[in-house]
């Protein structure tokens, strides 16, 4: 009896023992689950805070779009000198008026004019340093004939070369005092040109052009500076000093019958066209 006991106290002992060690194991698993979901937390916090910037309710905002003009369809009111017949002188309509994209009026049409003019007539520059040959002949009656040689310079090579030579100078200027600068270059070579040996004819042609032209004026005091040597403008002086270096001159002789000058009536049409 009394061993029955024993066992029964013992038995009961080893039950208690293990509850407690299954209470114990409970408790560290239980700590283990929650520190790894301390763990976990701020990943999710994070990825709830970048679907909350996902889905605040705000629209999502569409890139900035540009838009690039096509300047190829777009077209200005310009001569044409190749379908004139003035091929001479489209390279430097083109290089003035093109590449600047001065069409602005009055300049526009008055530069025109003087590029005409330039090149319908035979104007030319004598050269001051070449010797002048006197040649005598007969003719059929046994009468002597004077006549000289000159070397000269074509006045339009002559005026182009200088522009092209200073176009960077002039740029430099706001576009209406640019344009009058060049406006006044070619009437600066103009007054140093003959025709057939007249000097009356060129400067009877600078006051025709400059009539009705409104900056007249303003033309006239550039004149006056180009003369003077100012600062602001010798370059244009100085391009025209490296245009007689580099231009040749070619002979010519008073013998030749003058042409009449020619002065056409009215400008031709401008046409839409395209600037490639």
């Amino acid at each position: 009896m009394i061993t029955l006991i024993i066992l029964s106290i013992v038995i009961f002992i080893l039950y208690i023992a293990y509850k407690l060690l299954s209470f114990s194991r409970k408790d560290k698993q239980k700590d283990v689950s929650q520190e790894e979901k301390h763990q976990e937390e701020p990943e999710e916090v994070e990825n709830l805070e970048i679907l909350t910037k996902e889905n605040d309710g705000k629209p999502e905002e569409k890139p900035e779009q540009f838009y690039q003009l096509n300047v190829n369809k777009i077209k200005y009111l310009l001569y044409h000198p190749k379908k004139e017949g003035l091929d001479e002188i489209e390279y430097l309509y083109k290089r003035v008026v093109i590449e600047n994209l001065w069409i602005n009026e009055p300049f526009h049409s008055k530069f025109y004019d003087f590029l005409i003019m330039i090149n319908d007539n035979e104007l030319m520059i004598i050269d001051p340093t070449a010797i002048v040959i006197t040649i005598n002949t007969r003719g059929s009656h046994n009468q002597t004939q004077k006549s000289k040689t000159y070397q000269v310079y074509n006045t339009k090579q002559i005026i182009e070369f200088t522009i092209f030579d200073c176009i960077h100078d002039i740029r430099k200027f706001n576009k209406n005092d640019a344009q009058n600068i060049l406006l006044s270059i070619m009437i600066f070579i103009l007054k140093m040109s003959v025709h057939y040996l007249s000097h009356n004819v060129p400067n009877d042609i600078i006051k025709e052009l400059l009539k009705d032209y409104e900056h007249n004026n303003l033309i006239e005091y550039i004149l006056e500076l180009v003369e003077e040597n100012d600062e602001e403008i010798i370059f244009i002086k100085n391009s025209i000093s490296h245009a007689f270096r580099s231009v040749e001159t070619e002979p010519y002789n008073d013998t030749e019958i003058p042409e009449q000058l020619i002065r056409r009536n009215k400008l031709p049409k401008k046409l839409f066209q395209r600037i490639l």
